[in-house]
Formats: C-alpha cells, structure tokens, sequence
C-alpha cells in the first residue's frame, strides 16, 4: 500500500512536469521550474492533480478552468512561484495581461527577489506596454480618442525605445491647449531632447508660434552645442515651413563654437536659406549688430558677410555700410552686391559703385574690376559697368592684355549706350594712351558721341600704323571742324591702307569740296568701276566732273544716272545745265529753268542770270537776279550780281540799293566796294564814293603793291585817280613853249595867233557843292598869258593878257569843255583891246590803255590823242579851229618817270587867213608824275620836250620850227 501510494504521486509529477515541458517549449527560463521543489509529499499529492488539470486546459485553450485550477493550486502552497507563474500565464493568455501582472505582483511580495518572476512579470510588462502603443498607434487618426486613451493608460517604460515611442504618442495626442507633453516627466535623460523636438513640433503643427517661440528662447545652452540637433530640428522646421523659428534657433546656437569648419558653413547656408524664406530679418539682423565686431578671422567675416547678404535681403545700406577687412572676402562681397542688382536693387542714395570699390581698395581690384565689370555688362547693368571701368580708366598699372580687353569693353558699352559718356569721361577719354591700339578704342568711343575734338586729339600724332578706320575717323572730323585740307590728307591716308569703294567716295567728296577736282574726279572713277555708286554719287561725281571741266565724262555719268533711273530732279537738270553751258547756252539756260521750275534756288537763279547775260538777255538776266533774291535776300552774290547788271542797265539808284546790301551781307567783297565807288561817283555821292575807294584801296593793300596782279595794280591806280579828281577843287597849271619860228600849238592861249613862243599860268576852281559830278564840271578860271609879241621873241613875256572865264564840262563820259572867257590885256594899249572868247575843246582817243595818264603795269604804253579845238571873238567876230592827232609811246624810266617820243598831225584854220595850216611834227618828251598819297594818284605833273614841225601847207613864213615845250599841274 504504502508503495503504490509513493509511486502514483511520483509518477504524476514526473507527468506534470513532462506536460509542463511540452507546453512551456520555446518559452522563457522559469517555464522549465520544478513547480514541485519545495513542498512535502501530502503537498504534492495535494496539489498535483490542480496542477495537471491546469495545465491540460491551457493546452487547450480553457483559460478558465486553468485559472481556477491553478487559484486552487495556489492556494494549497501560496508561496510556490512556479504556480503563480502558472496562473499568471492563465490570465496572458486569455488576454489579461494586467491580471497575469497583478498575480506576479501579489506573488512578489510572499515571494520578493525571485528571479523568474521578476523576469516573467518584465516579459508581460513588455507585452502590455506593446499592446497598450500598438492601441494607443491605432487611434493616431482620431486624435481625440487617442487622448483619451493615453489620459487612461500609462505603460511601463522599461526602456528609452519604448519611452520615446510614449512620447510620440502622447505628442500626435496633444494640442496646444492640451499639452500632455509638458507633464510627463522623462525617466530616461536621453529623451528630454526627444520631448523637447516633440513638443515643439506640436506646438508648430497646432499653430502656436509664439508659443514655439517661447519654448525655443528656453531651449537649454547644452542642448544647443549639438550640432546635429540643431541642423535636425532647423531642417524640419524649414521642412514645415518655419523659417522664423529656424532662424530662431540657429541664431540662437551661434556662433557654434564646437561645430568644425564644414558643419559651420552648413549651418550658415541653413541660416541663409532659411532667410531667404523668413519675411523678419529683425534676430538675425540684430545677431549681426552684435556679433560684427566679434569678427577676428577671414573665415568670420565670410560667415558674416554671408548671413548679412541673408538678412538684409534688397537692404543694401548696412551690407555697402561694412568695411571689408580680409582680402579674400572682397570677391564674396562684390558677389553679393551683384546677386542684389541683378534683382534691380539699386545702391543706397549717396553710395556709388566707384566710391565702393576705392573702399575695397585699389591693389586689389585689377581682377575685381575685370569680373565685376565684365558681369555687369552681362545682365545689362551698364551704367554700373561703365562707372566702375571709369573709376579706374586708364588702367595704367594693369598688363597691357587687360589693358586692351578692358578698353573694349568701354568701347562695347557706349556702342550700347552712348548717353554714358559724360562730359568728364570724354575728357578722360581724349587723352592719348601709350599704344596704337588704345588710341583706336578711345577714337572708336569717341566717335559714338561725335567728340571730334577728342577724336582729334587721340589720333592727332598721324601715326602711320594707324589703319583705314582711324584715318576715316579723322577725316570726317576734320571736315566737320572745316579743316577741308586736313580732311582730304587724312581720307587720302584711309584710301591708302583700304582702297575701298566707302572712303573712295569720301575722299572724292572732300575733294570736290576743295576744289581739287583732279583727285575728286580720279576717285569716282574707281568708285563707279567698284559699281558703288547710289544715286546721290552719280550726281556728285557729275558735279565733279563738270567742275573739272572734263565734260565728256559730266555726259557719260549723266548717262549712268539716267541708266539706273535716277529721278530728274532740281539737281539732275541744274548739272545738266552746267554740261550744257560750254556747248549751248540756249539748251543750259533751258535746263536751268527746267531745274527752278522744280526747286527754285537763289544759287541756281545766279547762274541762269549769269548765262542770260552772256547771251544778251539783260532784263531777262535781271528777272532771274531779283528772283534770287526773293528767294533768299541774304544771298550777297545775288545782290552783288544784280548792282552790276542794274549798273550795266544804266539803272543807277537800284544798283545801289542792290550794292549796299550786297557789301552789308559781304564785307570783304573788293569788287562790291569798287562798283559802289564808280556808282556813287557816277551819282555824284561824291564823299561815299571816296569813302568806298578808301574801302578798297585798303582792302587791295593788305599786300604788298609788288604782290599785286597787273588787274589789281591798274584797279589800284584807277581808283587812287578817281579819288584825287573827287578831291580836286583847285588846279594850277603851266605851260611854255619856245620855237625857233612860229608853229601851231594847241595850248596855245590865243587860238588866232601864232606863237614862236608863249607861256601862261592858270589857276581853275570847280564850282557847285561837289566840285565834280559824274565827270560834270562847271569852274571859273583865270589866267596870265603872254607871248612872243610883235617882237617875234623867243621870250614869252610880251602882250601879257588876263583871261578870267568859265568853263564847263557837259558830258560825264566825254572829254568836252565850252568856255567862254574875257580876255583883259595888261600893257595898256601894247596889246590888242579887251575881247570876249568862246570856246569849245574835246579830246578823242586819249582814254583807257591810249591814256596820257600814268599806267602802273608794264615798262610803258603807247597813247594817242584827237584833239579839236574851236575859239571864237565876240568883239572881232574872228574865229579859230584845231585839230590835232598825236601818238606816241611812254617808255617808263623809273617810278613816275617817263620818256615819251611821238609824232603828230597838226591842221589850224583861222578866220582873217584863206590858207589852211597843215603841219607834222616828232618829238620827245619827259614826264613826271608826282605827289601820290595812300588814297590819291599823282596830283602834280611836269614835262619838257623838244618838237620839230614842218608845215606841209601853211601861211606862215616859217615852215620848219623846232620847238622847247614845258610845262605842269599841280
């Protein structure tokens, strides 16, 4: 008995215990506990069958038999472990975790210190807090449940995993008014940071920034040190679009002192990204303000200046306003200031880009100014451009290269923008640099604003390795500064290098313009073989042509313009008059009139005027004149042209108004002067007329005499004679004779006697206000006269006799005098009583080159004389008459010195004589002219000659006379 009753138990328990093995396979170390140890036999015996009941249900799923199983069980031995792990394992796996919890709790106090419940209970902790997060994870999107949960159930946190999974829990469950976060307190150190980042991004996502704000500014200092929590945090923040709070809390980290050199300028390229989102540049601006004086290295101030282009966005005044101290920042800063005008920031009020870069300093901008002004350029900043390149122009201390390539830059950006060149840069500009080449950039700069002056002035050294380019630049200023001379030199040295149709065409204009007509005549030839010609050039080489006279080719280029059909305009038929004008005046003067039908033209009336009065057609000529001047009264050739052919016209009044406003219009036209003397002398304006000879001598003066063309010298004399006669009121004259027989002089003072000698002396004043009008003279006269007498003398001082008269000169341009004259004898009975003369003298013949008067021009000239003499005596009814033809020759021997031969033909025929007298006679003489003045020819003039006559029929007795002639004026 006893035997089997040991047996059974054991053998139960050793079943229990294989069931438990089975059961508990794969599961935790205490699930293989003897649940038997400890207990005495009845106990076992006792407790087994519960035991093995209990396990069998949990084999098969009957949770509450093996719960009650194993409570009874565990009551018989409540201090057995293995029991209560047993039925704690009844309430997990039924799903009541929390009840298997309690049960190992309760067991733990009889029980404390027993590994494998500790254990066994950390495993259904484990599992309750999984269950209670995986719940807790499936109400996420219903926020208001998951609240609700997480206010009833805590888990265990066993394990910083599991409390930072909590906290993201309780995070998705919180609002800003409801904030489950700030009261749960962290039991592992290491998710304070989690909670913190959590929180915050609770606060973001519910829209309480300043709150966000405010839990950021108490953010703690060490925590802030790291530098991949800030770069996390900051990157999620910009991630949700907070730039602000980014911001915020980098600036708050600055200056990340514990950060190495690529983590800090990640983190600066945060700051400036987050900034450029952020609409408030307010912390980062005042971290600037505080933190710029705390710059100590290059890398410094780079971060500085980086964060400052960041937080003053297109504020540009503090980033200008900053002194750049590191050399290899200055490229960074300049980058900046052209990311902003490339945005169309401009430079603060006062600031210029000049004066910025004198701040940066000089030495070092040779690259800066390169780039700066190259970029510029590139997004069509150019006035920045252009000011940057001018502050440092010329670049003297730069490598020519750089040199050249920055002056074509100058180049390209007025070629742009000629409005860039202010009067300061031009004077700059026009100063000539060291080489060729940059003396052709500025002249091709100069020349978009057409500154001639500085174009001048850069290529004026006329240096031959200049090309055709430069050379045409210089002849088009020239020209336009009407330095035609130079002009032509330099197109001439333009087609030298470039024999091209264009600066052909130039110098062929210039040319032309200089009235070098062969050189203007030979480059439109080349032009028109180039076929360059437009019709502008067809017309002008015409014009050229024409004006060299070479007709044929005026025809063949006339032909050539007609051919391209060029329009038949004003100027076609103007230059087609002149072609025509050598060959046919009656078609020239068609086609002129053809030309002023389309285009009246003062010039072109001028010309018609001038071929009308080459053909005859004087008051035709005259139309054509006075419809110049309608067209253009300031037109001084017009003006002068019609005085003239008014003058010729006899029309003397108008020729003078014509005259007048000719010399107003052309002071210094001589010919004017002139023909306003001979007007106003022919009108009797006498003091005028001296005052236009005064005019013109001076104006013929301004050379030296020898200088002089023979026109001019005889113009000169005349006009000096023309004034001395207006001048004249007084003349005193002389003249004797002394023969060796009688003889017929037509000097003679007594027409009815026949002197072997006589001598007289005159005294003539001219009367009226004038003296002399228009070559009109009346004078009164008186003179002494005696002769040989009766006495047959050779002295000429007997039968003196006074005669006092009037004479009178009728005709303006003939040489007659009528006289009538009393004739008083002063030896009182010796000589014949008082008589009354008239008398009547013309000279014929002895005018213009056959004058008596002196010539300037030449060793001499031949003169001739008609005179005609006719006397007649009042009281004897007695009458005379003369006639007399000489010629002769003036040799001149020295300045108003000449000796004069002639011959002459002498016919007398007195009333008491039947005989007509005829004589011959040779002679010579010499002459003096003198008294000349600057204005007035010779007033004096004397003679003495010697004369043989020979009568060929007389009624002398004497028929051969040799004769002493003398006499003056003065």
């Amino acid at each position: 008995m006893i035997k089997t009753y040991l047996t059974r138990p054991l053998y139960q328990l050793l079943a229990g215990s294989l069931v438990l093995c089975c059961l508990f396979l794969g599961a935790p170390a205490w699930s293989q506990s003897d649940w038997s140890e400890g207990l005495t036999d009845r106990q076992r015996f006792r407790v087994f069958p519960h035991v093995d009941s209990g396990l069998r249900a949990l084999e098969q799923n009957r949770f509450d038999k093996a719960r009650s199983e194993f409570e009874r069980a565990a009551s018989m031995v409540p201090d057995n472990p293995v029991i209560a792990l047993y039925l704690a394992q009844s309430y997990a796996d039924a799903g009541e975790v929390r009840q298997a919890m309690n049960v190992l709790d309760q067991q733990l106090q009889r029980t404390p210190d027993v590994e494998m419940l500790v254990d066994a209970r950390d495993v259904y902790a484990q599992r309750l807090t999984e269950d209670l997060l995986a719940q807790a994870a499936a109400l996420r999107a219903a926020p208001a449940k998951l609240r609700e949960f997480v206010l009833a159930h805590r888990p265990e946190v066993m394990s910083p995993y599991i409390e930072s999974v909590w906290l993201s829990l309780l995070a998705d469950a919180s609002t800003p008014n409801n904030d489950l976060l700030s009261s749960y307190g962290v039991e592992f150190a290491q998710n304070e940071g989690l909670k913190r980042e959590l929180r915050l991004f609770m606060l973001v996502r519910g829209g309480a920034i300043e709150l966000a704000t405010q839990l950021i500014a108490q953010w703690p200092e060490k925590a802030l040190e790291s530098y991949g929590e800030v770069e996390s945090l900051t990157f999620q923040l910009l991630a949700q679009d907070q730039p602000d709070l980014a911001i915020q809390m980098l600036t708050r980290a600055l200056p990340w002192v514990k950060a190495s050199s690529s983590d800090r300028q990640a983190l600066v390229d945060r700051v400036v990204l987050a900034q450029a989102r952020s609409t408030d540049q307010g912390a980062l601006q005042a971290y600037l303000q505080r933190q710029s004086a705390a710059i100590k290295s290059a890398s410094d101030e780079r971060e500085w200046l980086e964060l400052a282009s960041a937080a003053y966005g297109n504020a540009l005044g503090p980033l200008v306003a900053h002194e750049v101290v590191y050399q290899e920042n200055r490229q960074l800063f300049v980058s900046q200031l052209l990311q902003r005008l490339e945005a169309g920031v401009p430079l603060p009020t006062g600031v210029s880009w000049p004066a910025l870069l004198t701040r940066l300093g000089r030495a070092a901008s040779t690259a800066l100014i390169e780039s700066l002004s190259y970029r510029l350029t590139q997004i069509d900043q150019h006035e920045l451009a252009w000011q940057i390149l001018m502050s440092r122009y010329p670049f003297e201390d730069l490598d020519p290269a750089v040199q050249t390539e920055l002056m074509q830059r100058i180049a390209f950006l007025a070629q742009r923008n000629a409005q860039l060149l202010t009067r300061a840069d031009r004077a700059l500009l026009s100063v000539p640099l060291g080489s060729v080449e940059l003396r052709a950039l500025q002249a091709q700069t100069l020349a978009l604003v057409s500154d001639c002056a500085g174009i001048v002035r850069v290529l004026g050294d006329w240096s031959p390795a200049y090309g055709a380019q430069q050379w045409s630049m210089l002849g088009n200023c020239y020209e336009q500064n009407q330095q035609s001379g130079l002009a032509q030199y330099a197109f001439e040295q333009a087609v030298k290098r470039e024999p091209s149709a264009p600066n052909r065409r130039a110098l062929a204009y210039i040319a032309f313009q200089n009235k070098d007509d062969a050189v203007a005549l030979e480059q439109w030839q080349s032009v028109v073989q180039a076929n360059g010609m437009n019709r502008q050039d067809w017309l002008a080489a015409v014009a050229t042509a024409v004006a060299a006279n070479d007709m044929k080719l005026a025809g063949q280029w006339l032909r050539g313009y007609e051919q391209i059909g060029g329009q038949r305009n004003a100027r076609y038929w103007a230059l087609k008059a002149r072609w025509l004008s050598g060959s046919d005046k009656a078609q020239a003067i068609e086609a002129m009139q053809n030309s002023l039908a389309l285009e009246p033209s003062a010039e072109h009336y001028v010309e018609l005027a001038k071929w009308q009065g080459e053909v005859g057609q004087a008051r035709q000529a005259i139309e054509s004149l006075q419809a110049a001047i309608v067209l253009d009264p300031d037109n001084g050739a017009a003006q002068a042209q019609l005085g003239f052919a008014l003058y010729s016209a006899d029309d003397l009044q108008d020729a003078r108004i014509h005259l007048v406003s000719a010399l107003a219009l052309r002071p210094n036209d001589v010919q004017v002067t002139q023909q306003l003397a001979y007007v106003d002398q022919k009108l009797g304006y006498n003091a005028d007329a001296k005052y236009y000879i005064e005019q013109s001598v001076d104006h013929l003066l301004r050379y030296p005499t020898q200088e002089l063309t023979d026109q001019q010298q005889e113009t000169l004399f005349a006009l000096r004679r023309m004034n001395e006669d207006l001048s004249r009121r007084w003349t005193l004259s002389f003249d004797a004779l002394m023969g060796t027989g009688s003889s017929v002089s037509v000097q003679s003072p007594d027409p009815l006697d026949n002197f072997r000698s006589y001598s007289q002396l005159e005294l003539d004043y001219r009367l009226g206000p004038q003296g002399i009008n228009n070559g009109k003279t009346v004078s009164a006269y008186a003179r002494v006269f005696g002769g040989s007498g009766n006495q047959n003398s050779v002295l000429p001082i007997y039968a003196p006799t006074l005669g006092v008269g009037l004479r009178v000169k009728p005709f303006s341009d003939q040489v007659i005098y009528f006289a009538v004259e009393r004739q008083i004898p002063l030896d009182h009975g010796t000589s014949a009583p008082a008589n009354t003369m008239l008398r009547a003298s013309a000279s014929f013949l002895n005018v213009g080159q056959y004058s008596d008067d002196w010539h300037p021009v030449g060793p001499g000239w031949p003169t001739q004389n008609l005179y005609l003499d006719a006397a007649y005596y009042l009281s004897d009814k007695a009458w005379s008459l003369i006639a007399d033809y000489r010629y002769g020759y003036h040799h001149k021997t020295a300045m108003g010195q000449t000796i004069q031969p002639y011959a002459r033909v002498v016919t007398q025929k007195i009333s008491n004589e039947s005989t007509v007298d005829i004589r011959v006679g040779a002679g010579v003489r010499w002459n003096l002219w003198a008294n000349e003045s600057r204005y007035s020819a010779y007033s004096s003039r004397y003679y003495i000659g010697f004369e043989v006559q020979g009568a060929l029929q007389t009624y002398q007795s004497d028929r051969v006379t040799a004769l002493l002639t003398m006499g003056a004026r003065w």
